[in-house]
């Protein structure tokens, strides 16, 4: 053999021993990535399993704070009639409320006026200023005949 043909047979041995030895490392690669890729996923799926527990547990208290607010709000009852008596009784509202009973009232006195001026009698006169009265402002704004004599004479 020839120089030359010693140094390829050389090179192709250290060649195959280089190959022989990555092959070897990559095996043992995959082995030791295989074993750590499984622990990395049962890491992941108790992580996964930890986070669907605690989604459990904050769905169950929505649900329970919504199911208290309604009980809250169906014990909540809608003001009465006293509770609407009050409220029109504040002192905050008082000019208010004065505002609309003269306004109330200059429209009574019109009306009134009004249907006498139609040569109506009084009483019929009032009558029907207290019925326009309704119309217009509602039932809360009516009066009595009593009230009407009172307030028109």
């Amino acid at each position: 053999m020839t120089k030359k043909e010693k140094k390829l047979k050389k090179r192709g041995k250290e060649k195959l021993s280089k190959k022989n030895k990555t092959i070897g490392k990559q095996v043992k690669q995959k082995s030791t990535k295989a074993s750590e890729l499984k622990s990395r996923i049962k890491m992941l799926e108790a992580v996964v399993e930890k986070r669907e527990r605690t989604i459990a547990k904050l769905k169950t208290k929505l649900d329970e704070s919504e199911s208290r607010k309604e009980k809250k709000r169906g014990k909540q009852k809608s003001p009465g009639g006293a509770a609407k008596l009050l409220r029109s009784q504040r002192s905050s509202r008082v000019g208010l409320n004065q505002r609309d009973a003269w306004r109330r009232h200059g429209y009574l006195r019109s009306r009134y006026e009004y249907y006498l001026e139609q040569n109506e009698e009084k009483t019929v006169a009032r009558q029907h200023a207290g019925e326009d009265l309704v119309e217009k402002f509602g039932e809360e704004a009516g009066y009595t005949e009593l009230q009407l004599e009172q307030i028109l004479s």
